[in-house]
């Protein structure tokens, strides 16, 4: 008893026994009735063995197998299931077969396709930030994009930026009587209050300067 490895069109991989492995047979384990166009189509050398595929080139359309092979058979399109058996040497001899199974050819599929990057481990253990220079970086270490407030700004240009806000016309979250006031200058209510005063005044004035108010009451009277 032996075991090869069988690859269906849809990509499923699967460990398939065989009493008695004979090259010419492997389309029985197929399922093909007939070995027509069924043939060795690549041998790969891996540590002290060979790996050799089985498969067809040709079939009808929608049977085509999607399972990505090693290279140099990588874009090569083959049809239906394929085989995959073991061997002594190079040159496939029926007795020299040796036991496969999936697990082993998924280790030898991972080596023959020239292994898989880690990508979470390449991303730490990269600084992205690392290579560049001290001037385009603020002192806590991030970069001077633009959105980032470097540390060496001071107070006063934050203070300047605001005062640009409020001669732009921009609100500045505060009423503009209760801003002069906070500053020391009067407010809307005692500006009104003034003026009330001076019209008082300008009305007193008038009255003296006014010949008719010089008469007395008595000249009044009848």
């Amino acid at each position: 008893m032996r075991n090869i490895v069988t690859i269906s069109k849809t990509g499923n991989i699967k460990t398939a026994t065989v009493k008695k492995v004979e090259a010419k047979n492997l389309y029985k384990k197929c399922k093909y009735r007939k070995d027509t166009n069924f043939k060795l189509r690549n041998t790969w050398k891996h540590d002290d063995h060979w790996i050799s595929v089985y498969a067809k080139d040709s079939g009808r359309a929608g049977s085509e197998n999607k399972y990505e092979l090693p290279p140099p058979i990588a874009c090569v399109l083959y049809f239906g299931t394929m085989a995959i058996i073991k061997h002594t040497n190079e040159a496939v001899v029926d007795e020299e077969i040796q036991d496969f199974i999936k697990e082993d050819w998924l280790k030898v599929y991972e080596k023959l396709m020239g292994g898989f990057e880690d990508l979470e481990d390449e991303e730490t253990s990269e600084d992205e930030l690392e290579n560049i220079p001290k001037e385009l970086k603020t002192k806590a270490g991030y970069l001077k994009d633009g959105f980032v407030v470097s540390d060496d700004v001071e107070d006063e240009d934050y203070v300047s930026q605001g005062s640009e806000l409020e001669e732009d016309g921009t609100e500045s979250g505060t009423e503009s009587g209760e801003e002069e006031a906070n500053y020391g200058g009067e407010t809307e209510e005692e500006e009104e209050d003034k003026d009330d005063d001076k019209e008082d005044d300008d009305e007193s004035e008038m009255s003296e300067n006014d010949p008719a108010s010089e008469l007395s009451e008595e000249e009044y009277n009848y």
